[in-house]
């Protein structure tokens, strides 16, 4: 499989803007990040600010990472594969700058349960590493 990942762009319609929880990133990156909750389950999480140009009216809404994810699994979402390992790539961004730790048994074995993702295309995404992926 290809793909190929990159960016948001300007022109990018739909979608959810994924809101870190406060379970796997415990502190902000930034005093720009507020606590939240996911207006879809009710977890706590961060909601951070938008990058320079982008408007909230550009997605379909917000929600945890969980939430999000398990959209994409059960195809309600209006996300593609692609585009959910691209917001996963994005997602692992997130993560590394907040934690400096992506390489996360637990958070990886969440996503693989609940999306069917496998641990090579998490390794994709940048959320597995050989010290994770090493039992396969």
């Amino acid at each position: 499989m290809n793909i190929k990942i990159e960016p948001r762009k300007m022109t990018d319609r739909g979608g959810y803007l994924m809101l870190p929880l406060v379970k796997n990133i415990p502190y902000p990156a930034n005093d720009t990040w507020k606590k939240s909750t996911c207006p879809k389950c009710g977890a706590e999480c961060w909601d951070r600010q938008l990058p320079p140009g982008f408007t909230e009216d550009m997605f379909s809404g917000k929600m945890c990472t969980e939430c999000a994810l398990r959209m994409t699994a059960q195809g309600k979402a209006e996300m593609t594969t692609a585009r959910a390992k691209t917001l996963i790539a994005n997602m692992a961004e997130v993560i590394r700058e907040a934690r400096q730790d992506i390489y996360n048994q637990e958070f990886a074995e969440f996503l693989m349960k609940e999306t069917g993702i496998t641990a090579e295309e998490l390794a994709e995404c940048g959320i597995m590493g050989e010290e994770v992926n090493s039992d396969d």
